[in-house]
């Protein structure tokens, strides 16, 4: 070709010389490819880990797992060994509800215990109360001892007045001739003397 002795080294003068250098160039293509990819001309991936090796257990933990085990089995073990409970009997409603009144007439008696003997502090309106009342249970005593006293006096009055007149009356008797009647007088004083012998 005329010309080809001018160019320089390399270089692609005609479409003849062009072809193989572009077919070299899809094949260094693929050699760069074929530089990540696998024996069998698949493409080498990354392999993902699996998550039971990411995640890794520590071992305490793995140790109170088995711990665990044993003590669930351990259970077991006892509850199959021991009897069955026996079931409670049901109880019915009005049962339940003495049962309630009983406990509570029960604390009752037990606070009623506790505070026997336990006199509270009084108020002072309790106190003024007490203070009127004993006044008044005083005042109410002084004036039934004054009628008694009154009353006696007044029968003492009245048995002296009844004697006098009695005497007064015997001195004023007389007989049929006009002279006193001295026997109405000896009976009045006879009298006299037999109620002083018995006071």
């Amino acid at each position: 070709m005329p010309g080809s002795f001018f160019l320089k080294k390399g270089a692609a003068a005609t479409s003849q010389d062009a072809a193989p250098r572009r077919h070299m160039k899809k094949r260094g293509n693929r050699r760069d490819k074929a530089e990540f990819t696998g024996p069998n001309a698949e493409p080498v991936r990354e392999r993902k880990r699996p998550a039971e090796a990411a995640l890794i257990t520590p071992e305490p933990v793995i140790e109170q797992k088995r711990i665990k085990k044993q003590r669930i089995a351990h259970f077991k073990d006892e509850a199959a060994s021991e009897a069955p409970v026996p079931l409670k009997p049901h109880k019915k409603v009005y049962d339940r509800f003495r049962e309630l009144d009983e406990q509570a007439e029960r604390e009752i008696e037990e606070e009623r215990r506790e505070y026997d003997g336990y006199k509270p502090r009084k108020r002072e309106y309790e106190q003024a109360m007490d203070e009127y009342e004993r006044i008044q249970a005083d005042r109410a005593e002084e004036r039934l001892q004054k009628q008694q006293e009154r009353a006696q006096r007044r029968e003492a009055l009245e048995k002296y007045n009844t004697s006098k007149r009695k005497m007064n009356k015997a001195l004023k008797m007389k007989n049929k001739k006009g002279q006193p009647n001295l026997n109405a007088q000896v009976s009045v004083l006879l009298e006299r003397i037999q109620k002083k012998m018995k006071e």
